[in-house]
């Protein structure tokens, strides 16, 4: 574990406040702890908050290495979850296609089983890359889409420069323990008015205010937890031009959001277990304190 400053805007660590104490514990880690869309277990590392950029981010934190080693190994067990997500995350694109400056070559970052470049490539977009660095999303992708993946972390040396019309990144920034590196090999790449589009937690948001610390974005796999003012600052400081920030309504079955709730286990799992069983576990549209980011090259 290292102690570190604002893995968004660089400030030193001496200029934060504490926002919430960490309450970690190493032995009630599983093979679902790094996955996406698990039951909450409301375990976190310490949050500073940045008084510069307004960013949460972790302090101490896992060495790369580790943190690799463990979404590497990570279970996936949310194909269905993965579904309703991409329909969630093309229906805002769709809105902002016309001003990309091309449908050839897009990059979905943190790609899961490829749910959503299946959307892209529905929507005409070619070259279509995904990479995931867990190891069972990949496994667990449609054959039709699988080629298209790579059980790989984003690596700026595969991609030429100036080549991407759109770079997508969704619940995925949280994660990665250099997020400005990831914003400037992002821009890098993109073409003079590309998109990187991304989609995250915002923790300012009423809900998650509301639910303070049981809310689920408080988590061990998440790094740093942003607001609209943290990405504006994490993006316009590698160069990107234009920055809109728009809330997001997910779209899941009941029994989904029924998982998130701040509800004791037991109870939890047994109402789970009667909606998937009847009628009732239909597609439920909520606004829950996520954020699009779309950033112009």
């Amino acid at each position: 574990m290292v102690e570190k400053g604002c893995p968004v805007c660089l400030e030193p660590a001496t200029n934060t406040t504490v926002f919430k104490q960490g309450n970690f514990d190493a032995d009630k880690l599983d093979v679902f702890s790094f996955s996406s869309r698990k039951f909450p277990e409301y375990m976190s590392h310490r949050y500073l908050k940045c008084n510069r950029c307004q960013a949460l981010y972790a302090s101490p934190v896992p060495v790369f290495d580790e943190l690799q080693e463990q979404y590497n190994e990570a279970d996936f067990d949310s194909k269905k979850e993965s579904e309703f997500a991409a329909q969630t995350y093309i229906s805002i694109l769709k809105r902002y296609k016309k001003r990309l400056p091309s449908l050839d070559c897009g990059l979905d970052i943190g790609a899961s089983d490829g749910a959503f470049v299946e959307k892209l490539v529905g929507e005409g977009f070619t070259n279509v890359i995904g990479v995931e660095p867990s190891r069972k999303p990949v496994e667990s992708a449609k054959s039709s889409i699988r080629p298209l993946l790579r059980h790989d972390i984003f690596r700026r040396e595969h991609y030429r420069d100036d080549s991407m019309s759109l770079v997508t990144c969704f619940q995925t920034i949280e994660h990665v323990p250099d997020p400005i590196a990831i914003a400037k090999d992002v821009y890098k790449i993109l073409k003079p008015g590309g998109v990187f589009y991304l989609v995250s937690h915002d923790y300012s948001s009423r809900v998650n205010r509301l639910l303070g610390e049981k809310s689920p974005i408080y988590d061990i796999e998440h790094l740093q937890i942003y607001c609209a003012e943290a990405f504006r600052c994490l993006l316009a400081d590698v160069g990107f031009t234009t920055v809109e920030t728009r809330p997001v309504w997910n779209t899941y079955p009941l029994s989904y959001w029924l998982r998130l709730a701040p509800l004791p286990q037991k109870l939890k799992q047994k109402l789970i277990a009667w909606v998937k069983d009847g009628p009732v576990d239909i597609p439920v549209p909520v606004c829950v304190g996520n954020m699009a980011v779309l950033a112009w090259k």
